[in-house]
């Protein structure tokens, strides 16, 4: 896909110099993802190669898990970047978990005495894999002065997803793109500089719809924020997901929908009996 090029827009004191950024914090928040975890830091590992001279700080925010996410994520061996693990039982929402993993990060990067403006918070799942230039494309935007990215998701072509998912999904998804642009926001794939998010107000305490409520408040807010096509992940196609009302709730709503629209399309026709 040609890559857009991002907006040069001039900041709030009519100046047009973006402040570059320096350093990074990748937060993922996991529950119960064993089975995935290593595959998604493996991908940030390597999508952290691309930036030799810029730290790159991962976050795992285990919540309540009960299986070995956590021990999983601590054995892993990265050669670009620095995974931290934190873990709780306390937090009760999405958003908690994503706002602990930030907190964190962000405690982390000012130890090197970054300042917020050059910062860049990447946030993505435990269940979704990051592409070589996931955040190489980020910063690209970030550097010319935009300060929150929304990407998009793709599944991941594993052998375990049926042709109906697969056209599902990709039903629900073009409806909503338009040229470079689209209008979803993932928190699985999702950039925000840290002063902007300061500013925010962060990803609220909500059970559902965090990614796109911390979105609202940065368009709210006066922020510079793009969504681009250009930035891009692959996620499970799974139909039962860690969160109430998430992508997978709705992707498996829409999966039922075209199973009985399916079903219905094949049910022989009855012609009633001639009287």
């Amino acid at each position: 896909m040609p890559q857009s090029e991002p907006p040069r827009s001039r900041s709030r004191q009519g100046e047009n110099r973006p402040t570059p950024i320096s350093s990074i914090v990748v937060v993922i928040p996991a529950r119960n993802e064993a089975d995935t975890i290593v595959s998604a830091l493996t991908s940030v590992d390597e999508a952290s190669d691309m930036l030799p001279s810029v730290p790159v700080d991962v976050v795992v925010a285990c919540d309540r898990c009960t299986d070995d996410t956590a021990l999983k994520s601590k054995t892993v061996r990265a050669r670009n970047c620095v995974i931290h693990v934190v873990e709780s039982t306390g937090w009760r929402t999405v958003g908690e978990v994503r706002a602990a993993g930030v907190r964190q990060g962000l405690l982390r990067a000012t130890k090197r005495i970054v300042s917020l403006p050059s910062l860049w918070i990447a946030n993505t799942d435990a269940d979704t894999s990051v592409g070589p230039r996931w955040l190489v494309d980020q910063l690209r935007f970030a550097n010319s002065g935009v300060d929150a990215v929304a990407g998009i998701v793709d599944l991941r072509a594993d052998g375990s997803l049926s042709d109906l998912t697969v056209k599902v999904f990709h039903e629900m998804y073009s409806s909503n793109r338009h040229g470079q642009g689209h209008g979803h926001v993932h928190g699985a794939n999702l950039g925000v500089r840290a002063s902007a998010y300061e500013i925010a107000g962060g990803f609220p305490s909500l059970a559902r719809s965090e990614d796109r409520a911390l979105w609202q408040s940065l368009v709210d807010s006066g922020h510079r924020c793009v969504a681009s096509c250009d930035v891009s992940v692959q996620t499970s196609g799974r139909l039962v997901g860690r969160v109430d009302e998430g992508f997978a709730y709705w992707l498996a709503v829409r999966h039922s929908l075209a199973q009985t629209r399916t079903r219905d399309q094949n049910t022989p026709k009855v012609s009633p009996l001639a009287s």
